[in-house]
């Protein structure tokens, strides 16, 4: 708008102008003509004329500038937020650990591109309704979510004996028994998951329990291969690094036996309120059938 203002006063001028030129003209005709004619009139107009050119300039200077500058604006802005749709949209099924450290990271340029949206829209009012910043938002908002909700765990996910027995090369069956333990360790930490009452508890516990059971078995048939093996001389590279691991995951199951009884141990004061209201509410109910 003011571009074609300027633009329309610039041409405006140049029709004055012709005039002007056309009246320098005719007076040049008769000063060679020896007719008199006043110097002031001229001089005034061709000095006011002069005057209004340099400011028109120095307007059609700073309208160039400032659509330059929109446009160099709208360019930074365009370039931000496809950078942070494509980032955020490759972190979208990352850990939550991942997540957190790119959000860090990512902070600085959303806060960019929400500053360089602000005054875009304020030099162009008429994109106050461009999508800049509200897709970043969103996508932003679901990825913080997941930092502040824990994944759930699933009770029943360690009851694994068909798994755990299955017929597997030695060292796939550690691996499968080294990622079961840390399903483990992520079912006993309560901290991170929660439970609602202590009947979850108890479930998840037992599930813990019926896995512990279950792998101290098939570890000691690991162990018994393992030391055949060690014994047997020459072993191919994935079979002394399993054995590595199996020494690994003794290790972990005795830490694991210790945090499942520290568990239980917290744990059972609160089991025996619920006990004991269990009690009385029976208690209760008797008293008031005699």
């Amino acid at each position: 708008m003011m571009r074609k203002q300027c633009q329309q006063l610039v041409n405006e001028w140049n029709r004055h102008e012709a005039s002007l030129r056309n009246l320098e003209e005719l007076e040049r005709v008769l000063r060679e003509h020896a007719v008199k004619v006043s110097d002031s009139v001229c001089a005034e107009k061709r000095r006011r004329a002069d005057a209004l050119k340099m400011r028109l300039d120095g307007w059609s200077r700073t309208v160039q500038e400032m659509n330059n500058d929109e446009e160099t604006l709208l360019m930074e802005v365009d370039e931000l937020h496809s950078y942070l749709v494509s980032e955020l949209d490759k972190i979208k099924d990352k850990d939550p650990e991942e997540i957190a450290s790119s959000l860090r990271f990512l902070r600085g340029d959303r806060d960019r591109l929400s500053s360089r949206a602000r005054k875009l829209t304020a030099m162009n009012p008429r994109l106050a309704n461009a999508n800049f910043r509200s897709d970043v938002a969103e996508r932003w908002q679901q990825l913080e979510s997941r930092l502040h909700s824990p994944p759930p765990v699933a009770d029943s996910q360690l009851h694994t004996g068909a798994e755990l027995t299955a017929d597997l090369p030695f060292h796939q069956k550690i691996d499968l028994v080294k990622a079961k333990f840390e399903e483990a360790k992520v079912s006993l930490d309560f901290d991170a998951s929660p439970v609602s009452d202590v009947l979850q508890w108890e479930k998840r516990v037992k599930a813990v329990d019926d896995f512990l059971n279950e792998s101290q078995t098939v570890l000691d048939e690991l162990i018994k291969t393992g030391r055949n093996l060690a014994n047997s001389g020459r072993m191919e590279l994935d079979m002394h690094c399993a054995i590595e691991k199996l020494d690994e995951i003794v290790a972990v199951l005795l830490i694991r036996e210790y945090e499942f009884y520290e568990r239980g141990i917290d744990l059972l004061p609160e089991i025996w309120q619920k006990c004991v209201q269990a009690d009385g509410a029976c208690f209760e109910y008797y008293c008031e059938a005699i």
